[in-house]
């Protein structure tokens, strides 16, 4: 569209420029104003009509009266009903006499049976079961109150020890004991690995070891480790650690099962 056409068009002919104007969408929208112009006169003249219409006067039919003829009440009499006859009273009975009273005796005294078996032992006297129990064998019993039918050989008076046992332990009365500060000797014994410095490998490694009856380390294992070389470490630091105070129990060293972390941390 030229320059000089565009002052002289409307917003349609500038819209549908070089498009298919007969195709309908150019002519809904060029006559939409004229359609609703047209709508609106419509919908005037109906509600005018609507108006002109109620104003209109109607004609009402007429009233119709109906007339209703007088009733009167009459007094309807029912005829009289035979009152029924009582029944008879039922006969009266006898009172019955009651039986009489049997004798009754306060006490009855037991009947004595022969027996087929004769009892030849006297009974146990009551006054004998002090300071005993009852049971079912006698049994003579000790001062202290103490029956044992288990002979033991021997004389002497110093109380039995078990031995003690061969299998590591947990805990004991006595828990070994690191001779020194075992803080400072991980501190100065450890060498922490470039791998896990170059790496940036922490973290806390769990060895268990095993403190013998003379206090040396031994059957030392990783339990818990982070890699980068300081597994190897912390196994090489406690096998090297020198010998501990043994733990004991019942006054014996015993094996004790140790578990040790080592903490490598960059600062």
């Amino acid at each position: 569209m030229e320059a000089h056409q565009i002052e002289q068009s409307d917003y349609l002919d500038i819209l549908f420029d070089n498009r298919n104007k007969s195709y309908g969408g150019y002519a809904l929208r060029k006559s939409a104003n004229k359609r609703m112009n047209q709508s609106f006169l419509i919908l005037l003249l109906a509600i005018g009509a609507f108006a002109l219409t109620s104003m209109i006067p109607k004609d009402e039919p007429e009233e119709v009266v109906k007339h209703v003829a007088p009733y009167e009440l009459t007094e309807v009499k029912l005829p009289e009903q035979k009152s029924t006859p009582k029944p008879p009273p039922p006969p009266k009975q006898k009172p019955e006499t009651p039986p009489a009273a049997k004798a009754t005796k306060k006490f009855t005294k037991p009947v004595v049976v022969k027996q087929n078996t004769v009892i030849t032992e006297p009974p146990v006297d009551i006054d004998s079961f002090i300071n005993s129990n009852p049971g079912p064998t006698n049994n003579t019993g000790s001062k202290d109150g103490i029956a044992s039918t288990t002979k033991i050989n021997g004389t002497g008076s110093t109380p039995v020890i078990p031995d003690p046992p061969t299998e590591p332990v947990r805990f004991a009365q006595v828990m070994p004991e690191f001779n020194g500060n075992i803080s400072n000797y991980l501190s100065k014994s450890l060498h922490y690995p470039r791998a896990a410095i170059n790496n940036n490998v922490t973290g806390k490694v769990i060895i268990q070891f095993v403190i013998n009856e003379d206090g040396k380390v031994s059957n030392a294992e990783v339990m818990r480790g982070i890699g980068g070389g300081c597994d190897e470490e912390a196994l090489r630091v406690v096998k090297s650690m020198p010998a501990w105070k043994p733990g004991m129990q019942n006054g014996k060293p015993v094996k004790i099962l140790f578990t040790l972390p080592i903490t490598f941390k960059l600062e």
